[in-house]
């Protein structure tokens, strides 16, 4: 792989002086009253001393911001010494600086103290955690929350955002769906909590949730078009994971939260970083299959085991020697079918991000493309991606985000399912070698036109490849724009608000021409040779989250801070898809040109509202107790109006769903003063519930379904309808410790923890007579148990040679509690 990376930074001269200035006053309001309640709060100040290094030369480090809350602040000088007023000595002050991780030190009762900064893409405690309301230090946490690093996310150059995560997070399975580029994976955080709605985390980007469902399939086998892939990997800054979480996001929560953050202008200077990355696929070792000899000895042996006689094998074609036969050339070549189907490819990615700004506004902007092959014949990928975030300060209390992306993706594919006639890699194993790619005549001369499907009726995987047509084309735009209104220090109205606008196309033709017929006909008794599809998918989703926040410390020891906000979410979905076959020639290659009487059409629209209502505190005492509450109450259309055991409102149905969590930071404890071992040590507990709303739109209400009767299409009744439908109900209890030992050169995360699901969805037999083979309902339950460690640590710590290594480890196991009709489940 090539890689070239520039990055260039233009400093503005009066930032210097800033800073200069800086380092001489103390951090204090501008406004005598915030000056008098500073004084006040200082009024006894107590001044520490201490020196600050880096933690791989051992060198002291100059211009690091060493702050008490916005109390007061200081800059280290050319020798690393510091000197800093504080309420008490029992205070924890932060140090802060440029390419230097954040991080926190609890004093303890000490005046001089000594600390260590890694760079800031060392893994560690004190890494920002983007909460749903604010940005907190993984140490001040008291949920069972990870904070993955980005910082070599410039490498990942064909990865999707989901398929990063392998290897990331501790109880995070990442399951890839295949090698074809932008399939991503699968993701499950902490097991499964449902047999029939989602399993799948909830993703919030930029404080927007992300629709990552892919509505309807696809018409191209084994394809999957995947959300995330929309999100180029280098834009991410922050990725959080929620594990247990809070109840914050209600019935969206049940399968944890992914909080992704993407690029925005950390400093003012202006940055210009480009990237230009290129590589080579290589195709797969073929599998060992049988050669022309080899297949002839195996057909022989097959005819005679049924029954033919010698005379009757060598009257056979492919058995016969002789060169007068005119089929001769026609069964006697060697052909590694494989070869024919794969192939070494490139990928190229050109990617320019810049950012900067002033103090009035700032922004970041981002451009990438990227083509990638695959490693079957006639597939590949190409991906063009923008986005542009800004922070804008329109006043001294008014404050504005705006976040836009677009992203589109056009992809040729191929067949990739179970489909023993039209998957070009399985038809590649499996073809006789006797057979040529191209027909051959009498006399040997190779035609330009390929082979039909052979005598033992298998197709020919170059005509699979070749002039098989699978094209999915598709894009993404999200836009969205936030306000924050400062009404005082402590009190502050934010809202933003998004719209989500999502088109996927797909084409599918399959040629007569060297494949076989599919004997699953659209009608019952007709052939169909060639085949085509096309579908059209839509999503335009809009959301808003509105909220007030307070944030206060009384007496310099009691920290809180509290929220109440709503949260809107309108999705509508539409699926069109048009099905035909027998065209006249294979050069015709829209529907339009099937067999009127072979043509299909069929899709579905969607539609719901989601409202979530939420409230929370955090509590902290001493900067080492710290306590927090949350609770959701979602109403949605999805809902039956008669649930029982809810909150119920103008006739509709509302899930309660409240948490509570606690952690101890030990290490801050006066005890372990003159402790040189441990860094952080935190206990903590969290007891909640969440939900999972994915019951279906219309699943609680009475519907029709499309159905043909001998010929004639009509309406039948597709349910009965289920007026005490409801989300399933996911409890969820953690227990974890933290630990940072020797200077952070050892970082260790334990957890244990129990998820139960109530009011699960399953599927019950209805009798017969009804006309309805089946109902779901909330009759089952499941209980997921886990434990898992992650362990990091620096091995080498030199300035000129780092070396970090860790491990995840995870065990889970779910197990169904209940389920209707005597334990049975009903799969259809």
């Amino acid at each position: 792989m090539n890689i070239l990376r520039k990055s260039f930074v233009v400093p503005a001269l009066f930032l210097g002086c800033l800073s200069a200035a800086a380092q001489d006053n103390p951090a204090l309001p501008a406004d005598s009253t915030a000056r008098t309640g500073v004084a006040k709060r200082l009024a006894n100040a107590v001044e520490i001393q201490g020196t600050v290094t880096d933690a791989s030369s051992r060198q002291p480090l100059r211009a690091i911001n060493v702050s008490y809350q916005d109390l007061s602040a200081a800059i280290t000088d050319s020798a690393g010494h510091f000197t800093l007023k504080v309420p008490n000595s029992n205070v924890t002050i932060k140090l802060t600086g440029e390419g230097y991780q954040a991080k926190e030190i609890a004093l303890k009762g000490r005046k001089t103290i000594t600390a260590a900064l890694y760079e800031d893409t060392y893994t560690s405690f004190y890494d920002a955690a983007m909460l749903p309301y604010r940005t907190l230090s993984n140490n001040r946490i008291p949920y069972a929350v990870t904070s993955v690093q980005t910082g070599d996310n410039w490498a990942q150059t064909a990865q999707t955002p989901d398929a990063f995560f392998q290897g990331k997070v501790a109880g995070l399975n990442v399951v890839r769906r295949s090698g074809t580029p932008n399939s991503g994976a699968n993701l499950y955080l902490r097991g499964i909590s449902s047999l029939y709605t989602t399993n799948q985390p909830l993703v919030v980007v930029d404080g927007v949730l992300y629709d990552n469902s892919d509505y309807g399939g696809s018409i191209i086998a084994n394809n999957f078009s995947n959300p995330l892939s929309y999100i180029d990997i280098k834009d991410i800054d922050n990725i959080t994971v929620i594990k247990d979480g809070s109840s914050t996001y209600g019935t969206k929560g049940a399968n944890g939260v992914i909080i992704i953050t993407t690029a925005r202008a950390k400093e003012l200077a202006t940055r210009i970083d480009a990237a230009v990355f290129g590589g080579v696929n290589f195709a797969p070792k073929g599998l060992p299959v049988m050669d022309a000899t080899q297949y002839r000895t195996y057909l022989s042996d097959l005819l005679q085991s049924g029954g033919a006689t010698e005379a009757q094998i060598r009257a056979y074609p492919y058995m016969n020697d002789n060169t007068t036969n005119p089929d001769y050339y026609r069964y006697h070549n060697n052909t590694d079918w494989q070869k024919q189907v794969l192939k070494n490819s490139s990928f190229k990615n050109y990617y320019l991000k810049v950012t900067g700004g002033d103090n009035i506004a700032r922004y970041a902007l981002s451009l990438g493309v990227v083509t990638n092959g695959g490693v079957l014949q006639e597939t590949s990928i190409s991906r063009y991606n923008t986005r542009f975030n800004a922070d804008l300060n329109l006043s001294q209390k008014l404050s504005a985000v705006a976040n836009l992306s677009f992203t589109f993706n056009d992809q040729k594919l191929r067949d990739q399912g179970l489909s023993p006639k039209t998957n070009p890699l399985y038809v590649a194993l499996v073809k006789s070698p006797l057979i040529n790619v191209n027909e051959r005549s009498s006399s040997g001369a190779v035609s330009p036109v390929i082979t039909d499907v052979d005598t033992f009726g298998v197709s020919n995987p170059v005509a699979l490849i070749n002039t098989v047509q699978s094209q999915n084309q598709n894009y993404r735009f999200v836009g969205s724009i936030g306000f924050n209104y400062a009404f005082s220090k402590v009190l502050n109205l934010s809202t933003i608000a998004s719209i989500t606008v999502d088109k996927i196309r797909e084409n599918l033709f399959v040629p007569r021409k060297g494949v076989v017929n599919d004997t699953i006909s659209l009608d019952n008794g007709v052939i169909l040779d060639s085949r085509l599809g096309a579908q059209t998918k839509r999503l335009l989703s809009i959301y808003n989250d509105t909220r007030l926040t307070y944030d206060k410390v009384f007496n310099n020891i009691h920290q809180l801070s509290a929220r109440a906000g709503i949260r809107f979410l309108q999705p509508r979905t539409e699926q069109d898809i048009l099905f035909g076959a027998n065209s006249a020639i294979d050069q015709l290659r829209a529907v339009g040109n099937t067999e009127a009487t072979l043509r299909r059409t069929g899709g579905e629209i969607g539609k719901y509202r989601w409202f979530n209502t939420y409230l929370g505190a955090d509590y902290t005492l001493l900067d080492k107790y710290i306590v927090s509450f949350n609770m959701a109450i979602d109403g949605s259309s999805r809902f039956g109006k008669n649930v029982s055991n809810a909150l119920h409102v103008n006739g509709n149905s509302f899930a309660v769903m409240p948490s509570l969590a606690a952690a101890w930071l030990i290490s801050s404890e006066n005890f372990l003063a003159n402790n040189h071992v441990i860094d952080l040590l935190k206990l903590r507990a969290s007891y909640g519930m969440s939900g999972n709303d994915d019951i279906g739109n219309y699943r609680a209400q009475q519907y029709y379904t499309s159905q043909n009767f001998l010929g004639t299409q009509g309406l039948v009744r597709g349910n009965f309808g289920n007026d005490q439908l409801q989300w399933e109900s996911v409890h969820k209890a953690n227990l974890g410790v933290d630990a940072a030992l020797f200077n952070e050169r050892i970082n260790l995360a334990f957890d244990v923890y129990q998820n139960r699901t109530y009011k699960m969805l399953v599927n019950e037999a209805l009798p017969t007579f009804s006309g309805i083979k089946q109902e779901l309902t909330n009759t089952g339950s499941m209980k997921t148990t886990g434990a898992e460690l992650s362990l990091t640590g620096r091995l080498v710590n030199k300035p000129q040679l780092k070396w970090d290594l860790g491990f995840t480890v995870a065990h889970y196991k779910s197990t169904v509690t209940r389920l209707p009709n005597g334990g049975n489940i009903v799969t259809d």
